[in-house]
């Protein structure tokens, strides 16, 4: 058995996608925090101080990994919900700025304005975080395993009324 099976069967497909994707998280806090935010006035998840969202990245992927840890047949919600955010904000943040530039670029062509605003790779990037969150619901749409039907120690010790053989027809005991 490897260790991805093991950590499987002890957390869940689910629990162990939630603990990978938190790590991964994690990581993303930390590059966000130790590497310099491009200087693009029109990208606006990019005007927040790093620090703040390395926090963010780091609280996301905490809270999924908890969630992760909790194991198979327990609500795991929050932890895709936690997945979600960082993200569904870089999504609408480079949308918005493409939009932004295409809007500009239009008006800058008709001279109606000096220079073009916004991203210009937005799409792309907008586009690459749409695929993230993609792969985030699909693991998020995994069913959650249910509990075994508790079953009785010896199936031998069952007689054909099911009531183990100490009852006696009309209620009485044997």
């Amino acid at each position: 058995m490897t260790r991805m099976t093991e950590l499987a069967s002890r957390f869940g497909y689910r629990g162990l996608w939630l603990i990978v994707a938190g790590a991964a998280w994690i990581m993303f806090g930390c590059g966000v925090a130790y590497s310099p935010t491009p200087d693009r006035a029109w990208v606006l998840h990019e005007q927040i101080p790093d620090l703040v969202s390395a926090a963010c990245w780091w609280l996301t992927g905490v809270i999924a990994i908890w969630q992760g840890t909790r194991g198979p047949g327990r609500s795991d919600y929050l932890g895709h919900v936690a997945l979600y955010l960082m993200p569904a904000i870089r999504v609408v943040s480079y949308g918005l700025a493409w939009i932004a530039w295409l809007v500009s670029t239009s008006l800058a062509d008709q001279h109606l304005l000096a220079e073009p605003i916004g991203y210009e790779y937005g799409y792309y990037a907008a586009g690459l975080w749409l695929l993230v969150s993609a792969l985030l619901g699909v693991a998020a749409s995994w069913p959650n395993p249910v509990a075994p039907a508790a079953m009785p120690r010896d199936r031998d010790d069952l007689d054909d009324s099911g009531d183990g053989g100490d009852a006696l027809p009309g209620g009485g005991e044997a």
